[in-house]
């Protein structure tokens, strides 16, 4: 059997994963295993597959294989959002193709319609909430992103809100019920983050 030598590389400026609860990996299976279905990597994607497969073949084992950490990779550092607009950064406005764009929207939304069944049917403490989005600019190509993306949403039919200030301009995007879903390990602190092109502040508050 081929043994695996090398991992990906990890982003170890993380805060999100650093500031969670220390959590303590499942020991490595050692040996050999059969079974009808198996799943490799166990980010969002391999963890749903997983999920699904075991909820339509029941009585059939299904093995999920992972070589670092359960929701470690990339799913475990997207700071827990489940965002429900389509982005399309290769389009002028991130928004792309309006059928494809529309398609996506619902795609995200039912997506966060199964995320919240699950939370409530399982009672798991995730502190899982609707937010609204910011995106906020001060200078004047940061200001010309901001325009042409709130044209995108223009297109796209989505609500907004635009308030502006003394050097600067932020883009709101308002919750309707779940626009934005944020998820958080059980409670050890909370964070907000301001992005701009060039600078990324975060204030984290323990509780």
């Amino acid at each position: 059997m081929q043994k695996v030598t090398s991992t990906p590389a990890d982003d170890s400026a993380c805060g999100w994963y650093h500031l969670s609860a220390p959590r303590t990996p499942r020991p490595a299976h050692v040996g050999r295993r059969s079974a009808r279905w198996t799943v490799v990597g166990a980010g969002y994607t391999g963890l749903a597959a997983t999920r699904q497969l075991a909820l339509n073949f029941p009585d059939q084992e299904i093995v999920l294989i992972e070589a670092q950490e359960v929701g470690f990779g990339t799913a475990g550092r997207n700071a827990g959002f489940a965002i429900d607009l389509p982005h399309d950064i290769g389009a002028e406005d991130y928004i792309g193709d309006i059928d494809t764009a529309r398609t996506t929207l619902q795609l995200n939304l039912l997506g966060q319609s199964i995320l919240r069944d699950i939370v409530e049917k399982h009672g798991i403490d995730c502190a899982m909430h609707a937010c609204d989005k910011y995106q906020a600019a001060v200078e004047g190509r940061e200001l010309a992103v901001l325009d042409v993306y709130r044209r995108g949403l223009d297109k796209l039919g989505q609500p907004y809100d635009i308030i502006e200030g003394k050097g600067a301009t932020c883009l709101i995007i308002s919750a309707r019920p779940s626009t934005s879903a944020r998820f958080t390990r059980p409670a050890r602190s909370s964070c907000s983050i301001r992005r701009s092109s060039k600078v990324s502040r975060t204030a984290c508050r323990r509780t």
